[in-house]
């Protein structure tokens, strides 16, 4: 079966046989906070939830973006509606990410 994001059963052959993780980058409004204060942020680094979104975004893309983050060992990802919508590095994350794709940077 292969569809827009890709050869089902190939995506589903590397998750049964490959070694790895699922990169889970979908924190929602309630725990974004306290998911940037572990990134180092202070909550007052924003006034409302559009900014806030926007810094878990900018950390969001640094990790989506790092040299390190390949299909070498991550396996796929879990992201929130908010990163979907919004640009990497003048992408959709939809576009750069994927199994089928060897992942984000392979």
């Amino acid at each position: 079966m292969t569809s827009e994001t890709g050869d089902f059963k190939a995506q589903l052959e590397k998750m049964k046989t490959h070694p790895g993780f699922i990169a889970a980058l979908d924190q929602s409004g309630g725990s974004t906070p306290g998911a940037l204060r572990a990134y180092g942020i202070k909550e007052n680094a924003w006034s409302n939830e559009e900014q806030m979104f926007a810094i878990v975004h900018q950390m969001r893309t640094r990790i989506m973006t790092s040299p390190a983050f390949t299909g070498a060992r991550i396996l796929g990802a879990i992201l929130f509606e908010n990163t979907i919508d919004r640009d990497v590095e003048g992408s959709r994350p939809r576009t750069i990410c994927g199994v089928s794709s060897g992942w984000c940077r392979s």
